[in-house]
């Protein structure tokens, strides 16, 4: 048997329509349908060996309900034993997660609360001061020591941090994932999908740094789905930048700026990435004008017609983009949770305007 990786499912997607989706579209007999598990808007299928490509071909990209969901097939690891550069790069994303829940459950059980808070990634007896809802809808609580004339220690925890919020006596680990939203002296605001319901009466809390899981699972889910394309654009693209294939590099035209204020390299610049058929680099060093350049070239495409996905390793540098593209008059919408994105450009992520849609 294979494994079928489907993602980008409509929520609460239940296995009795993943079948249905199989035989209908897929065209695979439902007695041949192995084991199926869920894992939120994602599920993984045993399906025959010889229907795995025919079942990846007809899946991926056909709407089910408003989604087009995404299909892709397991690799396995290569008969020789070695590794190749996306299993290892899963490997080492695995190490990353243990060696981050490892760390996350030594602050917990073997360092006195003092002690962890003293490493910066921990903030203990903390009691709940205010709560209130916004950032589209989610819970809201704001956090102070329980002896409100203390002010908070100095700590890594920054807005945007994912954090775990637990009963400071509680030893099982067990809390509310959150995101730090807001910081001040004496508080800190934590933003949460649920009401917390603590065990104690009065409760004391603590807040630990925690992985981002849910980046980590797009991650592997990217991952896997790049190492299986084969013979459709991505698995073209993962040539391009593996150095297995060649990109075209056409004869670029010249360009009339919408910022007048370019300089010649920086419209050259422009000019070679919109020509470009499959990928384009702009390099410099720090302070000649790349983001600028990103901005102007994403502009001209919009122009052309087109739409663009602007991504960034870090929420600042995609807030930086995002900030002059509306600055410019740009249409623009943010993805990513509000309380990762600078608090005056809130109001355009896309939580925030489905929020304050009439509808």
């Amino acid at each position: 048997m294979a494994i079928l990786h489907l993602d980008a499912l409509p929520p609460k997607t239940t296995k009795g329509t993943i079948v249905r989706l199989l035989e209908q579209v897929g065209g695979l007999d439902r007695g041949r349908v192995g084991t199926i598990q869920n894992h939120g808007r994602a599920a993984t299928v045993e399906v025959p060996d010889r229907s795995i490509d025919k079942l990846v071909s007809a899946l991926d990209g056909t709407p089910l309900g408003t989604q087009h969901i995404r299909a892709w097939r397991e690799t396995a690891a290569a008969s020789t034993g070695r590794e190749d550069h996306f299993q290892r790069l899963i490997r080492l994303l695995e190490m990353e997660a243990d060696a981050e829940a490892a760390r996350a459950l030594q602050s917990i059980h073997r360092l006195t609360p003092a002690e962890a808070e003293q490493t910066g990634t921990s903030l203990v007896d903390l009691t709940i001061r205010d709560s209130d809802a916004g950032l589209g809808g989610r819970v809201l609580i704001t956090l102070g020591k329980r002896d409100t004339n203390r002010l908070l220690p100095w700590t890594r925890l920054g807005v945007g941090s994912p954090v775990l919020l637990s009963e400071q006596e509680s030893q099982d680990g067990e809390g509310w994932r959150a995101i730090v939203c807001g910081r001040s002296s004496d508080s800190v605001q934590l933003a949460l999908e649920r009401w917390p319901e603590p065990q104690g009466s009065r409760p004391v809390f603590r807040i630990d740094s925690a992985s981002d899981e849910v980046a980590r699972h797009r991650q592997r889910q990217a991952l896997q789905r790049a190492a299986a394309a084969g013979g459709d654009r991505l698995s073209q693209l993962r040539g391009f930048l593996l150095g297995t294939k060649r990109p075209q590099i056409p004869e670029a035209e010249p360009v009339e700026p919408l910022n007048t204020g370019l300089n010649q390299s920086q419209c050259e610049a422009v000019a070679f990435a919109l020509a470009a058929e499959d990928m384009a680099i702009i390099h410099g060093p720090p302070g000649t004008g790349k983001t600028t350049t990103v901005v102007e070239l994403i502009r001209q495409l919009v122009r052309k017609g087109r739409t663009v996905l602007a991504c960034a390793p870090s929420n600042l540098a995609v807030d930086n983009v995002f900030e002059r593209l509306l600055a410019r008059g740009e249409r623009a919408v943010r993805l990513g949770h509000p309380a990762r994105v600078l608090p005056e450009l809130r109001n355009h992520t896309l939580d925030l305007i489905v929020d304050a849609h009439p509808d």
